[in-house]
This record gives structure tokens, C-alpha cells and sequence, in this order.
């Protein structure tokens, strides 16, 4: 049998996305199947399923509708259009309880002003976490330098907060950076929580408290 993978260009290279990757080729592989990595145009009626990853709608949503109309069987991964077709399976981290342990956790510890940073409007495990905050603490990475223009938005505000959640551990590790800059003392001034574990998060001073996703 073989098992042909779709994945979203912008997330080829991401950890999250090699994770995944990772536990399919060797699920696969356990099953005697084999896996080929293929593009949107290469759906044809000859298929009969295909495996979707990538966390925008827009993405995804177009592909699905091509599947459907030639009667492939589809399942996504790390996202959910608002339209499901009908033969369509999902498999999804859940952002929603992720998110509240992770608020929950910052209150128990004191930690009740909290910020949500680096947010992607086109992924959809990011807007999942959009709505346990208030959009006034809810700082988005957009446009042209969308990591430096998230930054300046936010230290602009940063004396309101004693906690951010961020929604990588890139934008946590480049946050920590530059507010060490202006004097801002993690954790003593701001506890970081960041989605996805990596060594890199794990090497950094101060270690980046993390949210682990077991793509995998």
C-alpha cells in the first residue's frame, strides 16, 4: 500500500512538521507500507488517500476540496477547516486543554497578567489559543519583519504583564533575547511559557518552560 503525503511548503523545515513526518514513515514502515511525499497537483483519480499536513485553513482547505471531488480519502493533520468534508479524518494536537494547563499553571504560581505572543492569524492550532485571552493581550506576528514588528508591539507593553505564552519556542527564545536588552529579568520579571519542545529551548539561559507536542 502506499500512503502519499501532502505537506504545507511553509512548514516543511519546522520541527513539528519532521515530528510528524517521523511517526508516519515509521507507522508505515511497521505495516510494510510505503509513504511518498508528493505535491497538491499531483491529486489524481488514481489515489485513493492521502495524508495532509499543515496548520492553515487557506492551505488546506483548497486540497481537500480537490480530494473530494475525486473521491480521495483524505486525513489532516494539525488542522481543522470550518468546511469538514465528508471524507475527510483529522488528527489534531489539543491546543485547547494545552492552553488552559498552561494558564492555570501561571495563576498558580502568581502569574495572573498573561500575554499571548508571536501568533500566526493563518494557523489554526494559534487562533485555538486566541480564545482564552482578550484581544488587547494578544500580539501577532504579521506583515513584512513579523518577528521584530511583534516585539516592539509588545515591549511597548511589557510592564503590563508578569507572564507570556508564546506560541513557539523561536519567538519565546528571540522575546527572551531582546528583553534581556532593556533589562527585563526572566523569570523574576516575566515567566515565559512557549508551544513545542527542542534542545535549543532546553540549552537556553534561563530554560524556556515549554509546552511539549507530541507530533511524533
Amino acid at each position: 500500500m502506499l500512503i502519499d503525503i501532502i505537506i504545507e511548503p511553509e512548514y516543511t523545515d519546522t520541527v513539528w512538521c519532521r515530528e510528524t513526518v517521523c511517526g508516519i514513515e515509521k507507522k508505515a514502515a511497521s505495516l510494510r507500507y510505503k509513504t511518498r511525499i508528493c505535491t497538491s497537483n499531483a491529486l489524481n483519480a488514481d489515489m485513493k488517500n492521502v495524508i495532509i499536513i499543515g496548520t492553515s485553513p487557506m492551505y488546506v482547505a483548497p486540497i481537500l476540496s480537490k480530494a473530494a471531488l475525486l473521491e480521495i480519502h483524505a486525513i489532516v493533520i494539525s488542522c481543522q477547516p470550518i468546511e469538514m468534508e465528508s471524507k475527510t479524518n483529522y488528527v489534531l494536537i489539543d491546543h485547547n486543554s494545552a492552553t488552559k494547563e498552561s494558564i492555570e499553571y501561571l495563576q498558580a504560581c502568581g502569574r495572573k497578567n498573561i500575554a499571548l505572543y508571536g501568533i500566526n492569524r493563518n494557523s489554526y492550532a494559534d487562533m485555538i489559543k486566541t480564545k482564552y485571552f482578550d484581544e488587547a493581550d494578544i500580539y501577532y506576528n504579521c506583515g513584512k519583519n513579523a518577528i521584530q514588528n511583534c516585539y516592539e508591539h509588545f515591549a511597548n507593553k511589557v510592564k503590563l504583564y508578569n507572564a507570556v505564552v508564546c506560541s513557539n519556542y523561536i519567538t519565546a527564545i528571540y522575546l527572551m533575547c531582546r528583553l534581556k536588552d532593556i533589562g527585563i529579568c526572566i523569570p523574576d520579571d516575566l515567566y515565559v511559557i512557549a508551544y513545542g519542545d527542542s534542545i535549543i529551548g532546553n540549552m537556553f539561559t534561563p530554560s524556556l518552560a515549554t509546552v511539549t507536542l507530541n507530533h511524533e
